[in-house]
């Protein structure tokens, strides 16, 4: 029996920096045909590309699907703020990306979509971030749009 598609219409959108990650985010939701809204109307589902606070309890009240946040690391590595350029600090060799729903606590909801990538450590934090990172940010993205729509919500839990 085939899933049941998701009423996924109104979509808001938050975000810290307001930079190539939201406009990203904001170009696949409108590729996407969902509506993105603004101001007081409750969405259906929030969507945080480049934000680095916990999002209020009551900004998520009665919306249907919960928020998704982007973390640019595989998390539950280098949760918190600055993961890239810890993870250059770290020396690590893998990096990547990760869009969880969000929780009570920083960086620790249940897993939507996550890739990895390698890091070059010849490579500015800056550059890795836009080479890498934001394609990586828009694949999960599009990934998990295209999933809610078709009724797979996708909650993987992380790692302790």
């Amino acid at each position: 029996m085939p899933k049941a598609m998701l009423a996924l219409c109104f979509i808001k959108v938050l975000s810290t920096y307001y930079g190539e990650a939201y406009l990203k985010a904001i170009d696949i939701l409108n590729q996407s045909g969902c509506e993105i809204i603004w101001g007081d109307k409750t969405p259906d589902l929030i969507i945080c590309p480049d934000y680095d606070s916990i999002i209020p309890e009551d900004d998520l009240r009665g919306v249907k699907y919960g928020a998704l946040v982007f973390h640019p690391s595989p998390l539950p590595r280098m949760k918190g703020r600055n993961a890239i350029k810890r993870q250059y600090a770290a020396g690590d060799k893998i990096g990547g990306g990760t869009w969880f729903w969000a929780s009570a606590s920083i960086d620790r909801g249940d897993i939507c979509e996550q890739e990895i990538t390698l890091i070059n450590p010849g490579t500015r934090p800056r550059d890795y971030y836009k080479e890498k990172i934001l394609p990586i940010m828009a694949r999960g993205l599009v990934r998990a749009i295209t999933g809610l729509k078709s009724g797979h919500i996708r909650k993987i839990p992380q790692a302790v």
